[in-house]
């Protein structure tokens, strides 16, 4: 490791510990808490639930557990629409915080701040849950790009079969007994976005890229990536609006990124209250 390696890993250590212990969340004791599944770890995967209108949102972060800022940033969410509830009558929102609490453990236990925080990605299996959807493009084997611009690759093992994990079956059936039309899935620390082709998805990637700065990736380009048998497959499969987030890159694997994301997420609310309900299908 050269000098310049070294004073970047230094950089990385603090900022993150900084982040880590600056960006803490509690939630409100008084929104509505269910246990969505439990992991091979017996860890508790909780399903919050806000409002009773029409229009279904789920906001689902702590896919991979090393990304412990989304959980972070999707419990501010939620105790900020919990406080203007009021404002979100034609609403019915879900949250899941963290759909991996084993590998977000693991991730909390080890920090790796001087890596960037790579530790705890995987579930209790060994598994990539962004990679165990049952799609057309699931494989075994997947690759997971990070590092500027996903230059590094690293190969992770998908499940012997799509929702093979109890942390998927669980997600999908929920998805289906309510008929979530809408997706928002909270990922760190690219600073850009890809969505679902439908028109819903595609407006608000646009709109979130214009008020947070991150890019919009392209679809082409995100096949370049090399992913498969992800979340964002499955809901262009089955008509679902999905926007996926990379948080900012200030922000690291530990901050919130509230600030940032704020003014978007609720910009994207109201183009959905304007578009109406389920306006994938």
């Amino acid at each position: 490791m050269d000098l310049k390696q070294k004073l970047g890993a230094v950089k990385r250590s603090l900022l993150g510990r900084v982040k880590n212990h600056l960006a803490r969340v509690h939630i409100s004791s008084s929104v509505q808490k269910t246990t969505l599944t439990k992991t091979a770890h017996h860890a508790h995967v909780d399903l919050f639930r806000l409002g009773n209108g029409p229009q279904k949102i789920l906001f689902l972060s702590g896919i991979h557990g090393n990304e412990v800022g989304t959980v972070k940033l999707n419990c501010q969410l939620l105790n900020h629409l919990t406080k203007h509830k009021k404002d979100f009558r034609d609403f019915s929102f879900f949250f899941i915080p963290c759909l991996n609490p084993d590998g977000y453990m693991e991730a909390c236990r080890h920090p790796d701040y001087a890596n960037g925080g790579r530790i705890g990605r995987l579930n209790a299996h060994g598994v990539d849950l962004n990679r165990n959807f049952p799609t057309k493009s699931f494989q075994m084997f997947s690759v997971w790009g990070h590092g500027k611009k996903y230059a590094e690759k690293t190969k992770v093992f998908c499940g012997r079969k799509g929702a093979s994990e109890r942390e998927t079956k669980a997600l999908l059936s929920l998805l289906h007994e309510e008929k979530i039309p809408t997706i928002f899935s909270f990922h760190n620390v690219a600073e850009d976005l890809c969505a679902a082709r439908d028109p819903l998805s595609l407006e608000l990637a646009t709109d979130y890229a214009a008020k947070t700065g991150f890019t919009h990736m392209p679809h082409a380009e995100w096949l370049t990536l090399g992913q498969n048998g992800t979340l964002k497959d499955w809901c262009e499969e089955n008509h679902v609006s999905f926007l996926e987030i990379e948080g900012s890159v200030k922000a690291t694997r530990w901050g919130s990124d509230w600030g940032r994301q704020k003014k978007a997420l609720l910009s994207a609310l109201a183009k959905i209250r304007a578009a109406g309900y389920n306006a994938a299908t």
